[in-house]
């Protein structure tokens, strides 16, 4: 019984912290989208660079967000009785199990499967020997990654 509490109090601790890691990126977002569209005389297209439209409101931000404590938080929530888990981080299981059932990925859902950054997968991707199997249709343009050559490709790296 006593563990249960501890495990319920380290949720709702993960959560708090897992809020302001994401009221920590709005911020962020909000200073870069200022200073872009001053530097850019109120023209930014910040949005658009960043998520492919002109505007993306918070909830889906907020539904996009993936933190580093997500899978403790899963984890955790894993080791209570069904009624006992914690509502929130069922919610967020759900979403990463959504990314995780995908048989194509973009970058950023690579980066949050995987928990490899869009720099080392670039720098994988780029290796003379064994490089990171991805797909590009036209130089510069978008990547995407299939899922079972990256899971073959990973199951390769640790051998």
């Amino acid at each position: 019984m006593y563990k249960k509490v501890i495990i319920k109090e380290v949720i709702e601790d993960l959560l708090q912290l897992r809020q302001k890691q994401y009221d920590e990126l709005i911020e962020t977002l909000i200073e870069k989208e200022y200073a872009e569209d001053i530097l850019n005389n109120g023209n930014s297209n910040f949005w658009k660079e960043l998520f492919g439209e002109a505007h993306k409101d918070e909830k889906v931000i907020w539904d996009e967000f993936v933190s580093d404590f997500d899978i403790p938080l899963i984890k955790l929530n894993k080791l209570l009785d069904q009624d006992e888990k914690n509502s929130e981080v069922i919610e967020i299981e759900k979403k990463m199990a959504i990314i995780h059932n995908k048989q194509y990925l973009t970058v950023k859902e690579f980066e949050q499967k995987y928990n490899v950054s869009k720099t080392s997968q670039q720098n994988y991707r780029c290796r003379i020997h064994d490089p990171l199997p991805y797909h590009q249709k036209v130089e510069g343009g978008k990547i995407v990654y299939i899922v079972k050559e990256v899971e073959q490709w990973l199951d390769n790296q640790h051998r």
